[in-house]
């Protein structure tokens, strides 16, 4: 048994934008009101977040609608409050504003992301038909997007499409860096979709207080109580 938050959805967000270089700097940011509503932004967090949407959307409006890092945020925070079509709107704009192949990749990611979480645990056909376009989207961006090819075979799985969801998670292994958290669980998958579409805690590595490196998923189904 594992007593753990659900944060599935943050992990592969990390995951989708791993080593993609940020924005470049625009005259906003060298703006004094900028900073200090974008500092105000990334403030809200914890009990906090459900103040972070506004904060965001006010530093953004300050940079001119252009600032990807208010979008992100606020896509981010948006999540997090589970308002799955809200972020899916923050995407869409962060799609518009997107000017590099990872950029438009990480953004469509985003979008895939969010209208699954607003399909819910049951999600219909043509809702799920939608989450794979974006998906195609942003893999068309930037084919190696791990994170992409990741969520790309557990819909694939949840389509029924088994073939196709192996080839999707094992394009994500050539992928993935050798130290990925979620490298362990796509190897897996590869080998049974199916797993994918189970209910998991997120797949993380930590290093314990003897200073051993503990794997979740290395763990091969065995029963773990983990005590933060």
């Amino acid at each position: 048994m594992v007593a753990l938050r659900q944060v599935f959805p943050v992990l592969l967000l990390a995951l989708a934008v791993a080593s993609m270089p940020a924005q470049d700097t625009t005259s906003y940011k060298s703006n004094p009101e900028f900073q200090k509503a974008y500092r105000e932004a990334l403030s809200m967090r914890g009990e906090h977040v459900m103040f972070a949407p506004d904060a965001y959307k006010k530093a953004n409006k300050i940079a001119g609608g252009k600032c990807m890092e208010c979008l992100l945020g606020l896509y981010t925070a948006q999540m997090e409050l589970g308002s799955g079509k809200d972020a899916a709107a923050t995407a869409a704009q962060m799609v518009e504003l997107a000017d590099t192949s990872l950029e438009k990749s990480r953004a469509h990611f985003c979008r895939a992301q969010a209208l699954l979480a607003q399909a819910g645990d049951k999600p219909k056909p043509t809702q799920l038909d939608a989450v794979e376009g974006a998906l195609k989207e942003s893999l068309a961006a930037y084919p190696r997007n791990p994170g992409s090819l990741f969520m790309e075979g557990k819909v694939l799985a949840m389509m029924g499409k088994t073939d196709e969801a192996k080839a999707a998670f094992q394009q994500c292994l050539e992928c993935s860096a050798p130290g990925d958290p979620s490298r362990l669980r796509a190897e897996h998958f590869a080998e049974n979709p199916a797993l994918s579409l189970a209910k998991m805690a997120p797949a993380f590595t930590v290093k314990t207080l003897s200073g051993e490196k503990f794997q979740l998923d290395a763990m091969g189904g065995r029963v773990v109580l983990i005590d933060f």
